[in-house]
């Protein structure tokens, strides 16, 4: 199985465990509660746009229009709510993004490329 797997799609399942380990990390420091995990900020929501690149994989599918789609909108998603963590009161810093979501962010960039070079090698390869 691991013989069939094109570069696209190495980058998928690797940006979907590095997420799904990334869950597990702090995704937030906030003053008054400490460390957040991703799963206390419902970052298992965001696996569900994990889903689509990684079925098509599975059942040998070109990547689609819908796993684009939902690549780009976890990358989106998860940059937006990096810049929205960072907030301050009157001056001090209250909560800022920690080391978790920041790979988070990278894997789903990384899901991104994945789908983009499976998409561009399926066409390139494709027999007429």
């Amino acid at each position: 199985m691991l013989s069939n797997w094109k570069i696209g799609d190495s980058l998928i399942y690797a940006a979907a465990a590095t997420y799904a380990i990334s869950l597990f990390y702090p995704w937030a420091y906030v003053t008054f509660q400490g460390d957040v995990s991703g799963f206390t900020h419902r970052g298992y929501l965001v696996l569900i746009l994990f889903a689509f690149p990684i079925c098509a994989v599975l059942f040998r599918k070109k990547t689609g229009f819908l796993s684009l789609a939902s690549s780009i909108s976890a990358a989106v998603f998860l940059v937006l709510y990096s810049l929205e963590v960072t907030q301050s009161y009157r001056g001090e810093l209250v909560s800022y993004p920690t080391a978790g979501l920041y790979i988070a962010v990278t894997a789903a960039s990384v899901l991104v490329v994945g789908v983009l070079i499976n998409r561009w090698t399926a066409g390139v390869n494709a027999q007429p």
